[in-house]
């Protein structure tokens, strides 16, 4: 079952992230979310929120009009092969098709288990929509 962030995301109003200006875990200002799942909704919308800003940031207003037709969504593991030449899939890009937007999913089940709680769940997360998403905006370190 996919679910799509983006009501969500596109103004963060969890209630237990501070979106500051260096978004990192330790950033939570009141009760932290206390289920896993809860916990890895928190680091989703955070990294997708961080991901934002970095575009937003972008001198080019084009990128962020193609970053706002994104659609972020989560599924609990890849619904196709889950294993290619031993590499886990964490996340896949769908380009845009026809009439469908471009899609970033991430797959919650197999980001959990490489990662722990916290940080490094955010930071992994991050890494795993980051690259991407940027390569579909053509940012690079050297055009931003």
């Amino acid at each position: 079952m996919r679910k799509h962030l983006r009501s969500r995301i596109g103004s963060i109003t969890n209630p237990a992230i501070s979106t500051s200006a260096s978004p990192s875990m330790n950033t939570f200002v009141r009760k932290p979310p206390s289920t896993k799942p809860q916990r890895f909704l928190a680091a989703y919308a955070l990294a997708v929120k961080t991901l934002e800003d970095e575009v937003l940031a972008s001198p080019k207003p084009q990128r962020q009009k193609r970053f706002s037709k994104i659609d972020f969504g989560l599924e609990m593991v890849n619904p196709s092969v889950g294993i290619i030449e031993n590499e886990i899939i964490m996340g896949k890009f769908f380009p845009p098709d026809g009439v469908l937007p471009a899609r970033m999913v991430i797959y919650r089940a197999p980001i959990e288990e490489r990662f722990s709680s916290g940080e490094a769940l955010y930071l992994g997360i991050l890494n795993v929509i980051r690259t991407p998403v940027l390569k579909f905006l053509k940012i690079t370190k050297q055009n931003t």
